[in-house]
């Protein structure tokens, strides 16, 4: 698990295959007075931070103090994984509003790509996140002591963090092969990738390590990449010969994130949807 975490937020990690409901207190476990939740909760994602503000918690004359923020982070290809944090009072003795921030590269997760021998992995951006806040004070002894005060209402806002602009690193050197159904290259092989030298966003995978086209060391695909959305276009600066009447050219659609996971599927002339994923090495 990725533990690049804001030590003065982070209290607990805990990864689940479905991100587990949060409840709140049982019904009748600790006096209604008490059973006061930070709404509304707003919740913002801009610039790489992730930000939640709530009305400050008041019960019996007691200020809450500081807060659980639940954050459950959603992957394209990976099981939701909840996040605990704790948000301290901005001003003590002050009711206004509380708030949280996180950068999103916090909810980073690292999965291995053999299992189970996991001697190579790749990361996840979150695309998406559940929050959820909880006053922890004042707290009421309830049954069996239990903190009173229910979660806010789930707000969920989209990410985008698996995008970004193409940069220099991911997108220089060499890549390894993890699917290629065309048969250019075996799983394993290395192709190398540099940035495209003019255009912006966009990288081109070189041939020259193909051993089946004519013109490898000319030939390459060119890769833009929407840095909003990570959709890829990919398109051929030539033809790629296969032989006399088989100069096909290169087209195909797909999807490259800021840690250089790229997944497109090609066309090949009239041969159509041939999947492409390579990974930085």
């Amino acid at each position: 698990m990725n533990t690049r975490r804001p030590l003065a937020l982070l209290v607990a990690l805990a990864a689940v295959g479905a991100a587990a409901p949060l409840h709140a207190a049982k019904p009748g476990s600790c006096r209604p007075t008490f059973a006061v939740s930070p709404d509304p909760l707003n919740v913002e994602a801009d610039s790489g931070t992730l930000t939640a503000t709530w009305p400050e918690v008041e019960s019996l004359a007691k200020e809450a103090s500081k807060y659980s923020v639940e954050v459950t982070a959603h992957y394209d290809a990976h099981a939701d994984v909840r996040f605990t944090f704790t948000a301290p009072d901005g001003d003590p003795g002050v009711l206004d509003t509380a708030s949280f921030s996180v950068g999103t590269s916090a909810l980073d997760t690292t999965v291995c790509t053999d299992p189970p021998d996991c001697t190579s992995s790749e990361t996840h951006s979150a695309t998406s996140a559940t929050v959820q806040v909880k006053a922890l004070n004042p707290p009421s002894k309830g049954k069996e002591g239990a903190q009173c005060n229910p979660f806010s209402a789930p707000v969920t806002v989209a990410l985008g963090n698996d995008f970004c602009a193409v940069a220099d690193p991911p997108y220089s050197g060499a890549f390894t092969v993890l699917a290629d159904a065309w048969a250019d290259y075996e799983i394993g092989d290395l192709v190398p990738v540099v940035l495209d030298p003019v255009l912006p966003d966009t990288f081109r995978i070189l041939a020259t390590s193909n051993p089946f086209i004519g013109n490898s060391a000319t030939a390459y695909m060119i890769v833009t990449v929407d840095p909003l959305t990570g959709a890829a276009t990919v398109t051929g600066n030539e033809c790629f010969d296969y032989g006399p009447g088989f100069c096909l050219d290169v087209s195909g659609t797909g999807s490259a994130d800021c840690s250089g996971n790229v997944d497109l599927t090609i066309n090949y002339g009239g041969f159509t949807g041939y999947a492409l994923s390579i990974r930085p090495q």
